[in-house]
């Protein structure tokens, strides 16, 4: 079942995606660019809401430590 959270995760999570797509294009590094590509596309394959929040902030929070 589709609820509100999930719509706001998948809105969320890909609104990051395409951030770090742009930071990894401007930086010219590819962790970012693979992080963008992760957070773009996960939330096809979790159901529920609790996972795709856990995995969603996890891959979020991997920004910090993929930096050259």
């Amino acid at each position: 079942m589709i609820t509100e959270n999930l719509i706001y995760g998948w809105v969320l999570f890909g609104c990051l995606g395409m951030v770090y797509w742009g930071y990894g294009k401007m930086k010219d590094w590819w962790q970012p660019k693979a992080l963008a590509v992760a957070l773009s596309i996960f939330p096809y394959f979790v159901s529920g809401e609790l996972w795709l929040w856990t995995i969603g902030g996890v891959l979020s929070s991997l920004i910090f430590f993929t930096r050259d």
